[in-house]
């Protein structure tokens, strides 16, 4: 049995973030970028989606749907919290506001809380 692997799954965005860290901290800054982009890509367009579909289903008031695009969406901000913070912790800067992984801690904690009511 031959399964493909989506290469756009945010399951796969988090060990790119892995391997981002892991080559950060062995010296191969270059590698380790490339993968960090990868990772964010992916789940920034995973975050965009998760975001619309949660968005149309809460304001169609069906709140059972809404609630399993929201559980993803709180993965996708965890996930960019956790992009950022390692940015941040290997020397990035934090240029914008989405930048900084207070913000998308703050998102999913607003999110869950929404979340939990419905």
């Amino acid at each position: 049995l031959w399964i493909e692997i989506d290469p756009y799954d945010p399951l796969i965005a988090e060990h790119y973030l892995n391997l981002a860290e892991a080559h950060y901290l062995a010296g191969n800054q270059e590698t380790g970028v490339s993968y960090w982009d990868s990772a964010v890509t992916i789940i920034d367009g995973a975050y965009k989606f998760n975001l619309d579909e949660y968005n149309y289903f809460y304001d169609l008031g069906d709140y059972g749907t809404a609630w399993g695009f929201g559980m993803d969406l709180l993965d996708m901000y965890y996930g960019l919290a956790y992009a950022y913070e390692l940015r941040k912790n290997l020397g990035g800067p934090i240029e914008y506001q989405y930048q900084d992984p207070n913000y998308w801690y703050a998102m999913a904690n607003d999110l869950d809380g929404i979340l939990q009511q419905l």
